[in-house]
């Protein structure tokens, strides 16, 4: 078994080691034509970055000449139309169908992504289940992790506890799934060196790999 590989005793895992990267390249956002991400809120306001060249100041029930709509907006969120859809961005966050990852000489691809918020660097492992870090990173992104069900996890370096939690987010590149299925591995680096980003993430959007380019998308 390669190292950082897991298996729980009960679920057996199919797939292949996508691997890690040298660099991260994201793509720019979009519904449609349209890119925007939200720079400003205050009840009713919303300052919008469109097209990632000209910032709108828009109020409830105003439309961009792009043809972003805003239909309501608070201090934490903002509901838009955009293209003909709904969505809602909070403040920072932007439209990002797709992600693009650069494999590196051994044909992996890395990635830092954000779990509650957290960065945390990760490898795209199509083999293992869940999102999985070792517990000496769920301690700085401070998870309750115990409070989760105890599994045993086969490792490299053989079978150790560890739990399984429900990550509140995980983010990469704007890319973000809420309530995402985690595993924390007692220990630390000795062992879970990697932080991986499993099926519970991957399963939820469209993998396509050209040549060394893997390209994620929401569906």
């Amino acid at each position: 078994m390669k190292k950082g590989r897991l298996q729980t005793k009960t679920t057996r895992h199919m797939g292949v080691l996508l691997g890690s990267a040298l660099g991260l390249l994201l793509t720019t956002a979009s519904l449609g034509e349209t890119t925007v991400k939200v720079v400003g809120l205050a009840p009713d306001h919303a300052d919008l970055m469109v097209n990632g060249l000209v910032l709108r100041r828009m109020k409830t029930g105003q439309t961009s000449p792009e043809g972003v709509r805003l239909i309501s907006a608070t201090r934490e969120e903002a509901e838009l139309e955009i293209d003909g859809k709904r969505c809602t961005l909070r403040r920072g966050q932007g439209l990002a169908t797709s992600v693009s990852l650069q494999a590196d000489p051994q044909g992996h691809f890395f990635a830092t992504i954000r779990i509650n918020g957290v960065p945390t660097q990760a490898m795209v492992d199509t083999g293992a289940s869940d999102v999985a870090i070792n517990s000496a990173e769920a301690k700085r992104m401070r998870i309750n992790y115990t409070g989760g069900r105890r599994i045993i996890i086969n490792t490299a370096n053989g079978q150790c506890p560890a739990w399984q939690v429900t990550l509140a987010s995980v983010q990469l590149g704007e890319i973000e799934l809420r309530n995402v299925q985690g595993s924390v591995i007692e220990g630390g680096p000795e062992r879970l060196k990697q932080s991986l980003l499993g099926m519970a993430f991957l399963s939820q959007l469209d993998m396509q790999r050209s040549g060394s380019t893997l390209t994620l998308s929401k569906r």
